[in-house]
């Protein structure tokens, strides 16, 4: 059934041609090149390299500026964030660095500097009313007043941090070096610190995400190289995951409306720079007729049913999502369908499938060899969806497969057990 479903997914976005078309987005203003976008709950929001931030209702086709009240030069907008209804930006370039707006009955007031203008602020991120940032050249600081004051924060490796984000709650920070350094993480919004990176072999985050209960991240090795890692635990312990279609680095990641996995790397290849997954293991390439001089990413997010990148050399670009119709992403939907959830794993996976009547099943998982190394279940079960834990702590990591056995037929999911 997967099968089935991957492949009528893969026609679907070569038949239909307007899922593969990239175009670039029209320029907000006049030689305004987009820097970066961001998704509101109102509209699409972009910043461009001429110290404007511009909204659109239309994926992009048109803008207006947002706040207003800044001279035009060539500061570009660096990175912004919306928390209720407080608009903070931060550029890089000439005068103030940090501004703040502020909406009244559905407009943006004009900018006004904050009263902290050491440097631009190089990440933002938030939790509840509460916003974090990295001050260039070191620093994190906290702020619960939408910008106008911002109280440092202590951490560990303070100045080799660069990049702070918000998962869930949890705060992380991460360090500039590669292969060295680490990634601190905190439950109390700063007030103490976990390194969580000690596993990995590099500190300096290209990218990450919170998707499927667990977080995702992608750490730069040099060379243009990058090592993507999997945690169920928020950084208590990372597993290694080796099924990714590219060893570039993962500049970008996303979530689509209809919940797949979205990565872009850094290679700009054509044809092979951006894929979409919905289970870390099958990949289906979404480039389409991105050049090698746009298929480098350097961001991308989900909008209304759009994708939004920057990265190479033609500025922004957009394209369609997939129909979320066109691949299941919602586990063990179909009747007879088998699906390992998480997968990669270590060790213990949960095999999920739905019956629709009563009869008799058999769960077993092989060895690439057809050897059968676990029974998992084997007896009579009612109609309706089931679910079975299986611990493969006593066998060497590999490729195994999952099968499950019914009156009507068979189905089979492939297992990658990391150790």
């Amino acid at each position: 059934m997967k099968r089935l479903l991957l492949l009528m997914f893969s026609l679907a976005l070569i038949s239909t041609g307007q899922a593969l078309v990239w175009d670039t987005v029209p320029s907000p203003g006049t030689f305004d090149n987009i820097e970066l976008f961001m998704s509101g709950e109102d509209m699409l929001y972009a910043g461009g390299i001429k110290s404007k931030v511009y909204g659109s209702t239309d994926h992009g086709e048109t803008w207006t500026e947002i706040a207003g009240g800044l001279e035009e030069d060539y500061s570009p907008i660096w990175d912004m964030i919306i928390v209720d209804d407080w608009f903070i930006m931060s550029r890089d370039g000439f005068g103030d660095y940090n501004f703040r707006s502020r909406r009244v009955a559905g407009e943006w007031q004009a900018w006004e500097a904050t009263p902290v203008q050491e440097g631009r602020i190089d990440h933002l991120c938030a939790i509840g009313s509460s916003v974090f940032g990295v001050f260039y050249g070191g620093g994190i600081r906290r702020t619960d007043d939408y910008g106008l004051s911002w109280t440092p924060i202590e951490v560990p490796d303070a100045e080799t941090i660069w990049r702070i984000f918000a998962e869930e709650g949890r705060l992380f920070v991460s360090g500039n070096e590669i292969n060295g350094g680490s990634i601190w993480r905190s439950d109390d919004l700063g007030a103490s610190w976990v390194d969580v990176g000690t596993s990995l072999n590099s500190s300096f985050l290209c990218s990450e995400i919170y998707w499927k209960g667990q977080l995702l991240i992608c750490v730069y090795n040099g060379g243009g190289d990058g090592t993507f890692y999997t945690s169920t635990d928020f950084g208590e312990s990372w597993m290694l995951v080796t099924t990714l279609p590219t060893d570039d680095n993962v500049n970008a990641m996303a979530i689509t409306d209809g919940g797949l996995l979205a990565i872009g790397d850094s290679s700009g290849h054509d044809g092979e720079s951006m894929w979409l997954t919905h289970d870390l293991v099958n990949w289906t390439n979404y480039n389409g007729n991105l050049s090698s001089y746009a298929g480098a990413f350097g961001t991308l997010i989900c909008h209304d049913g759009w994708f939004f990148k920057t990265g190479g050399v033609q500025g922004g670009q957009r394209a369609p999502q997939p129909e979320p119709t066109n691949v299941d992403d919602t586990p063990a939907s179909f009747p007879g369908e088998l699906v390992a959830w998480p997968n990669p794993f270590n060790p213990k996976t949960t095999l999920r499938f739905v019956t629709d009547s009563s009869g008799w099943v058999e769960l077993d998982v092989f060895d690439l060899t057809g050897r059968r190394v676990s029974k998992v279940f084997g007896g009579h079960l009612p109609a309706g969806p089931h679910e079975y834990n299986w611990l493969a702590e006593d066998l060497a990591s590999g490729v195994y497969l999952a099968r499950i056995k019914t009156q009507k037929g068979w189905s089979a999911e492939k297992l990658v057990l990391l150790q």
